[in-house]
């Protein structure tokens, strides 16, 4: 699926100086966040349920706009602060120790993303997924680069690059949607299917059955099924499953909840009836997966 038609008119960009045991808040609003550590660790948590581990050279989207926290350790925070634009443009001391904890934070509209029923509410790429792409990660820096050290200067040349860089994350949202054998891109472009794929998504945890998917869609339980698995490959509930795996490993890699409250957030009322799934579409257990994936 190519993205086009992506314009950011308006970008808010900078670097964040973080503190210890402070806690920042980001209410749900119009703009897509991106974080970018630059010399330690944080704890990004999503409307206080799903809490994610995003390293140095790693960069964490919320393309949608959800409420979420910032802070550098999982236990509580004495302390509470709101994280909101403006964000310094100014380079960091030369020395580490002096700089403190800085993340590089940019926000843009959420009405710059053409396809934002489809696109994740969470992306993360680690920084080998980063080196791969070409093009993400020079630009990136880019960006980063020209407002810290331009400031306004190139207002113009960082907006424009910046619907680079949405072009590429959701290309890249598609493009491992579909790694992960979810051929979400064949589906977007019905009416019809497209809400189906949509309930899924938002909610990957809800006790689905056909017949309240092909409501979601307008249509008979029978040509719901036969249009779902003509267009893109497979049936709604493998489909399902897929989603649900999508959601079990991204969770696996970037959180550090228990298997059991994963397999809760993922549809499954069970431990057992999770691995067994788990094992069947990843080729391997959970824990083995995670253990693979630790940095």
């Amino acid at each position: 699926m190519s993205v086009q038609n992506i314009v950011v008119n308006e970008l808010e960009a900078g670097l964040v100086r973080l503190e210890e045991d402070t806690e920042y808040s980001v209410p749900a609003q119009r703009y897509s966040a991106l974080y970018m550590p630059e010399n330690k660790k944080i704890i990004l948590s999503i409307e206080g349920r799903d809490q994610h581990v995003i390293p140095p050279g790693a960069v964490a989207c919320l393309p949608t706009g959800l409420a979420h926290t910032i802070c550098l350790t999982s236990g509580p925070c004495k302390h509470r602060a709101e994280l909101q634009p403006p964000f310094e443009a100014s380079m960091p001391p030369e020395r580490e120790e002096d700089a403190g904890v800085a993340i590089f934070a940019a926000r843009v509209p959420t009405s710059a993303n053409p396809v934002a029923d489809i696109v994740p509410s969470f992306i993360y790429i680690d920084d080998e997924q980063l080196q791969a792409a070409q093009e993400l990660g020079p630009i990136l820096k880019l960006i980063r680069d020209n407002v810290v050290m331009h400031g306004n200067d190139k207002t113009h040349v960082t907006r424009r690059l910046a619907e680079i860089v949405a072009m590429s994350l959701i290309e890249h949202s598609l493009e491992k949607l579909t790694s992960e054998g979810l051929n979400t891109a064949q589906g977007v472009g019905d009416t019809q299917l497209r809400r189906a794929i949509v309930a899924i998504h938002e909610t990957p945890d809800q006790d689905w059955s056909l017949e309240q998917l092909a409501r979601h869609a307008g249509l008979s339980r029978s040509v719901f099924a036969e249009r779902f698995k003509q267009v893109l490959g497979e049936t709604p509930m493998t489909y399902l499953a897929q989603v649900r795996m999508a959601r079990g490993t991204m969770l696996l890699k970037t959180s550090d909840l228990s298997v059991s409250e994963i397999a809760y957030r993922c549809g499954y009322q069970s431990d057992t009836a999770f691995h067994k799934a788990f094992k069947r579409l990843v080729g391997m257990t959970p824990k083995e997966y995670r253990q693979s994936h630790a940095t």
